[in-house]
């Protein structure tokens, strides 16, 4: 009941320009570190992927974790926020993927905090979209490793929103 059994993940687009070095695995390795970095900070600072403020937490889920309501952190023993990992795909030279592993149980914990379906099959309460960055920040992180390219270039690079999906 109530998990899709999906892998959730977002993707940052790496720019590519024939006159300029490829970006190379270790600069990769190094970006995807910075972004996860950054999605865990905003998590723990209560803030969703697109820097909104977290809607409260229920009263009975504060009382368990010992919290305000509003002391919302999407961490209870860390375990979801650690499980980010960069994914390794297979033939996408050009993009990082950026989420769970498929059929973990931190990947059903993300499922149900960006659904808000916390394993029902509707949402019962209202969406905790953590999982991905904003434009801005994703320019900025591939800026810092790949300084070659224009934030133009690494805006060309994002093709799709940058929050989660499946």
């Amino acid at each position: 009941m109530g998990v899709r059994n999906e892998q959730w993940h977002f993707f940052i687009g790496l720019p590519t320009n024939p006159k300029k070095p490829k970006i190379d695995g270790d600069t990769k390795d190094i970006i995807a570190v910075a972004a996860i970095d950054l999605v865990v900070s905003k998590s723990k600072d209560g803030k969703d992927a697109m820097n909104r403020k977290f809607v409260k937490y229920t009263a009975a889920y504060a009382k368990k974790k010992g919290v305000p309501r509003s002391q919302v952190d999407l961490t209870f023993e860390d375990k979801m926020l650690n499980a980010i990992k960069l994914i390794k795909e297979r033939g996408q030279q050009n993009r990082l993927k950026i989420g769970f592993r498929k059929n973990s149980k931190e990947n059903a914990k993300a499922e149900g905090n960006i659904l808000g379906t916390y394993g029902h099959d509707t949402p019962v309460q209202k969406p905790r979209h953590f999982l991905g960055l904003t434009k801005k920040e994703i320019i900025a992180i591939v800026k810092a490793f790949a300084p070659e390219y224009s934030r133009a270039e690494i805006l060309g690079a994002q093709t799709n929103p940058n929050i989660a999906t499946t």
